[in-house]
Parts: C-alpha cells; structure tokens; sequence
C-alpha cells in the first residue's frame, strides 16, 4: 500500500506527506465508521459506504 501512495506522489495525485500518515488517516476513519455501524447493530448502506471513500479521497488528492 505505501508503494502504491508513493506511486501516486510522484505522479502528483495526492498530497505530498508521509505515505504512513496519509494511510493512517484513511484507514483510521474507515476504522471508526465499522465501529459506529457494529456499535449500532447496522450495516452501512451502499451510499453511506461510498460517501466515507469519496471523503478519503477528498482529504488526499492533490
């Protein structure tokens, strides 16, 4: 994974920080909404699933 955010630096994609704290970021948000729907009982709808990821992406993207 950080080979392929490095990739995606030096192509200009994402933002220029350390691959270990942007794959920290993405995978700590993601992490804290499993809980939320497990703390809940539910499982995330297909929108809700696609609204976390475009925000990810939105938070890194150049």
């Amino acid at each position: 994974m950080i080979t392929l955010l490095v990739k995606a630096q030096q192509e200009q994609m994402i933002k220029k920080v350390e691959p270990e704290i942007i794959l920290s970021s993405i995978t700590g948000a993601i992490l804290e909404i499993v809980k939320y729907y497990q703390s809940k009982g539910e499982k995330p709808s297909k929108l809700t699933i696609q609204q976390c990821f475009e925000m990810a992406w939105t938070r890194i993207r150049k």
